[in-house]
C-alpha cells in the first residue's frame, strides 16, 4: 500500500542524500527554504497499489511523477540520490490538467474546490475525520470484482480522491515550507 506524506527532508534522507538535494538545487539555480522542523503529515495511506500506479501513469504522461515534491517554482525534474525531484507547483499544474480526466462532473468539481479551500491536514496518527479512509466499505474483497460497472466506477472514484489527496497536500506543502513525499 502506498503512502502519501508532508513533512521534512531529514524524515525520508539521510544527511548525504540530503546534501545532495541541496546541491542539486543549487545547481539548477533553485532556491527553496525548507523548515526542517517542519510537522509530518499524513496526507493519505493505505492507498491501493492497482489505483496509485494508475494514477502515476497518468502523472508520469505529464512530466509530474516524482518520488518526492519541494514547495519551489520551477517546472523541471532533478534527479539526484536515485531520487528524481519536483515542485508541488508544477505537481498542482500537472493535477489542473488531470481534472478532466478525473473529476468528470460538476458535482465531484464541487467536492475538489471545497477540498481545495480545507487547510485542515493530519498529523502522523492523528484522527481527523478529513482523513479518515475513504473506502468505508467493509467489503473489500470485492472492490474490483469482475470489471463490472461497479467496480469501474470505484476505480473512478478511488482515483479522484487521490487526486484530491494530492492536490490538497501540494497546497499544504506550499504553505508550510515542507515536502510531499510519495512512497510506494
Amino acid at each position: 500500500m502506498a503512502l502519501i506524506e508532508s513533512g521534512p527532508l531529514s524524515r525520508h534522507l539521510d544527511d548525504e542524500e540530503i546534501e545532495a538535494v541541496e546541491q542539486a538545487l543549487s545547481e539548477s539555480d533553485i532556491d527553496v527554504a525548507l523548515d526542517d522542523d517542519a510537522d509530518v503529515r499524513v496526507i493519505e495511506r493505505d492507498v491501493d497499489e492497482h489505483i496509485f500506479a494508475d494514477f502515476l501513469d497518468r502523472l508520469d504522461a505529464q512530466g509530474a511523477a516524482c518520488d518526492f515534491y519541494i514547495p519551489g517554482d520551477f517546472e523541471e525534474l532533478i534527479e539526484t540520490g536515485g531520487y528524481v525531484i519536483g515542485s508541488t507547483h508544477a505537481l498542482m499544474m500537472a493535477l489542473d490538467e488531470l481534472r478532466d480526466d478525473i473529476v468528470g462532473d460538476e458535482e465531484d468539481e464541487d467536492a475538489i474546490v471545497e477540498a481545495d479551500d480545507d487547510d485542515d491536514e493530519a498529523p502522523v496518527g492523528g484522527d481527523d475525520e478529513d482523513f479518515v479512509n475513504f473506502d468505508d466499505d467493509d467489503d473489500d474483497d470485492d472492490r474490483y470484482g469482475n470489471g463490472g460497472e461497479e467496480s469501474v466506477h470505484i476505480q473512478a472514484s478511488e482515483l479522484r480522491h487521490l487526486w484530491k489527496m494530492l492536490y490538497k497536500g501540494a497546497r499544504a506543502c506550499v504553505r508550510t515550507n515542507s515536502c510531499l513525499f510519495i512512497q510506494r
